[in-house]
């Protein structure tokens, strides 16, 4: 409520729960008075418990999101099997890598399941890598990235703008990202 309709708000658990009881009991609670068309719980339960998070995702009238287990194609195959997520959030990283990453995204669309593309590095390469993922994917969830910005701004410069919370992606080849050599050898070290 205090954010407004217009932004998402996505409540990650990091798999602290034990079991789907305690999910619905916290739910239940924090939407007794009101229900919030913006809000998704991400992870609730551990990465593998697919058979509880599908069971979530037919008992909560809120969407659920698996972000930790999200780890290969194979492994959205199964989450899609299983229906156990409304949505996922997608990281390069985790995922195994761009190609994977794109695969996943596509057994999401085949699938009805949203992709919240997210990078957790802070690296502006990292972030220019995902945000080209996220404009692939037909229909993406808000995109998660820039929060970490600055940490390497003398390493890396160009991928994209942030303009009126909206990407822009550079029109240069690749990932748009330059690396500045000078700063990069700065943290060489001889062995």
């Amino acid at each position: 409520a205090a954010v407004g309709p217009q932004i998402m708000v996505t409540a990650d658990a990091n798999q602290f729960w034990k079991n789907v009881g305690q999910v619905r009991s916290l739910v239940a609670s924090l939407l007794e008075e009101n229900y919030y068309h913006n809000l998704s719980l991400e992870q609730p339960l551990h990465h593998l418990d697919l058979g509880g998070h599908a069971e979530l995702r037919r008992s909560l009238s809120i969407p659920v999101v698996l972000g930790d287990g999200v780890i290969s194609p194979q492994s959205m195959v199964q989450i899609s099997r299983m229906a156990a997520a409304d949505g996922v959030a997608l990281n390069i990283n985790t995922a195994g890598g761009l190609g994977s990453a794109r695969q996943i995204a596509d057994i999401c669309e085949a699938s009805a399941i949203g992709v919240y593309v997210r990078t957790k590095t802070g690296s502006r390469l990292a972030d220019a890598a995902h945000c080209q993922l996220a404009a692939t994917i037909r229909d993406p969830l808000p995109l998660n990235v820039g929060d970490q910005l600055g940490f390497d701004d003398n390493l890396f410069s160009g991928g994209f703008e942030i303009r009126d919370c909206r990407i822009v992606l550079s029109d240069k080849p690749g990932l748009g990202v330059y690396v500045n050599e000078q700063a990069l050898l700065a943290h060489a070290i001889d062995i």
